[in-house]
C-alpha cells in the first residue's frame, strides 16, 4: 500500500515494488518542479541513458546496487529509509 509523508511525497517503507515507488516519487518531483526530466534523474542518480529509466519502470530493465545507491542519494533517503530500499 503506497503511502505519501506530510509534505505529499511518497514513504518508501509504505511501498513493497522499488519501481513503482520510483514512478510515485518521479511524479511527485515533477509536480513541484516542472521542470525535472528523465534527462536530470539520469545526471543527478549517474547513468548514462535518459531512456534507462523508462525501461526500467516499463520492467525491461532492472537497477543495479550502485545505481540504486544513485537514487538513494538523489532521493534524500536515509537511515532505515535507505536501507529498506537497497
Amino acid at each position: 500500500m503506497a503511502t505519501t509523508n506530510p509534505e505529499g511525497w511518497p514513504d518508501v517503507l509504505g511501498y513493497l515494488d522499488y519501481r513503482t515507488y520510483l514512478k510515485d516519487w518521479y511524479e511527485a518531483r515533477k509536480r513541484s518542479e516542472p521542470g525535472f526530466s528523465y534527462r536530470t534523474l539520469a545526471k543527478l542518480v549517474g547513468y548514462r541513458s535518459h531512456a534507462f529509466f523508462s525501461l526500467v519502470l516499463q520492467r525491461r530493465s532492472n537497477i543495479s546496487m550502485d545505481v540504486a545507491m544513485g537514487f538513494a542519494d538523489c532521493i534524500g533517503l536515509a537511515g532505515q529509509s535507505r536501507e529498506y530500499f537497497l
